[in-house]
């Protein structure tokens, strides 16, 4: 499975920054904009996916808050996206995750993502990118779609080509 899922991106209900970064919707906002609730998703991705139980100390963690709004115009004219990406990583054995913002291309599927939006990309052998895009707010979805369905792929396609 190692192979299969080298590296997993996710964006993970992260603050969409196509708005005023300056600008915060509501009050409880704090654990998107400051990347703590896509710092837990990445933690409980990486222990589905690779089996390995990450800590908080294990995963560098960034948020959207330093972004100002020079940055979100530069990014606009270059045709780049900010978002709040995660990444987990396995080289070598070991497991690194990391969220932060990333400037992205914007044909970048992860820069298409707006709103209350999640999506899983997946680069795997021999296949290449996986992309898993769908709905993320609401009690009854919490994320569980987009991650159940990585999983899903991920172990079909373990089985497979390892």
């Amino acid at each position: 499975m190692a192979e299969l899922a080298a590296r997993v991106r996710s964006r993970l209900e992260a603050a969409d920054l196509s708005q005023d970064p300056d600008e915060t919707p509501d009050e409880d906002s704090s654990a998107d904009v400051d990347g703590y609730d896509s710092m837990a998703k990445t933690m409980i991705l990486a222990g589905l996916v690779f089996g390995q139980q990450l800590r908080t100390e294990n995963v560098l963690r960034r948020g959207i808050a330093q972004i100002d709004t020079e940055e979100v115009m530069d990014a606009t004219s270059t045709n780049t996206r900010i978002r709040l990406v995660s990444e987990v990583a396995l080289s070598e054995g070991r497991l690194t995750a990391r969220v932060e913002p990333m400037r992205l291309p914007i044909d970048d599927p992860l820069a298409r993502i707006e709103g209350a939006t999640n999506a899983v990309v997946c680069e795997a052998e021999p296949v290449g990118e996986i992309a898993i895009v769908g709905p993320g707010a609401g009690p009854e979805l919490a994320g569980q779609g987009v991650v159940s369905d990585v999983i899903a792929v991920a172990r079909r396609h373990a089985t497979t080509w390892i």
